[in-house]
């Protein structure tokens, strides 16, 4: 065990795991809010994410207080993208080095089908610029045909192949099937087999789920809830972990386009979450028509520019962010198919 001098200094307790790539310190504060110095200021900071994922140096940003927030797309190789996105005359070979350029990650959602072979983990590592990170999507038989039960195999299999993505590998997501209930007995099986020093992310599909006993077993496991909008489902703003993981899937109000008012709020969101410790994961999946491109370049305009807000935003007085010191969770606001 080696000691987080940052976390012990806050009253936090805090274990560092070298399992594999990534080396993760887990830090656990039993207060709101503690002070810390950074670059010789003090500063006083409300620790809403309950378990602290230490993202390796080299994808953060030098630290002044702040986290960090990754703003990409779910996939980068859509051939209507051409002339939207990508120059007309570009290869499709150059598509990833031109996306890489304006975004510093990307979701890979073709692992959920079929697990990728090790050299295309190999070719995704080695094309990845300086402080790149791939979130990957969990296979399909796990999550959908096993749903969680004896996890330790598929996960043996999937992380044999993940893994070699090595420092550019980010959040690994694990989408539950619609139309299947709660069962906590199995989903607490499966968070105590999920291997540590990795960042791992729960999307959920169906209401029965979205309860505060699921909310626990994630704080407890150190894992994240994923915040989306794909209806019917309202999904609350709740964090679980230190890592906030969030899909967007499109507006379905304006024909999948976010408007910059919507992304506006999203911005000020997401800086509060950046502002209490949380490093920040959000994806566009609403390719159509390179709305994703277009809704993925405006928030990071827009963060690029945020400063500290309620986490609200809008007019009159901001939302509660928190409810209690140890089980941190966001208020429900307006955020509204399979395999996606």
């Amino acid at each position: 065990m080696h000691r987080d001098r940052f976390g012990e200094a806050n009253g936090a307790t805090c274990e560092t795991l070298d399992p594999g790539p990534q080396i993760i310190t887990l830090c656990t504060w039993t207060g709101i809010s503690s002070s810390f110095s950074a670059g010789g200021k003090e500063a006083k900071v409300n620790h809403v994410c309950p378990g602290m994922y230490r993202i390796p140096g080299a994808h953060r940003r030098a630290y002044t207080g702040t986290m960090a927030i990754h703003v990409g797309t779910s996939g980068w190789v859509y051939n209507h993208w051409r002339g939207v996105f990508y120059p007309p005359q570009l290869r499709q070979r150059a598509w990833f080095h031109y996306y890489a350029s304006a975004f510093s990650t990307v979701e890979i959602n073709n692992s959920f089908y079929r697990l990728p072979v090790e050299a295309t983990f190999d070719a995704w590592r080695a094309q990845a610029p300086a402080g790149f990170l791939y979130a990957v999507k969990a296979s399909r038989y796990l999550t959908h045909l096993k749903k969680l039960a004896d996890p330790e195999a598929p996960l043996h299999r999937f992380f044999e192949r993940a893994r070699r993505l090595g420092h550019t590998l980010g959040p690994v997501l694990y989408q539950l099937p619609p139309r299947w209930q709660v069962n906590l007995p199995r989903f607490e099986a499966f968070l105590a087999a999920l291997p540590r020093g990795y960042m791992h992310v729960v999307e959920f599909r169906d209401v029965s789920w979205l309860i505060e006993p699921t909310f626990h077993l994630l704080e407890r496991y150190h894992v994240a809830h994923c915040i989306h909008d794909m209806r019917p489902l309202q999904v609350p703003l709740r964090t679980t972990a230190s890592l906030v993981y969030l899909r967007f899937h499109g507006d379905s109000d304006h024909g999948g386009h976010y408007p910059d008012a919507t992304l506006e709020a999203w911005a000020r969101r997401l800086d509060h979450w950046r502002s209490q410790m949380c490093d920040v994961f959000a994806y566009f999946n609403n390719d159509l028509g390179g709305y994703a491109i277009a809704n993925a370049q405006t928030l990071r305009k827009l963060l690029d520019g945020a400063t500290p807000t309620p986490c609200g935003g809008g007019s009159g007085p901001p939302p509660t962010c928190s409810r209690s010191a140890t089980r941190p969770s966001f208020v429900r606001q307006g955020m509204y198919a399979e395999g996606t």
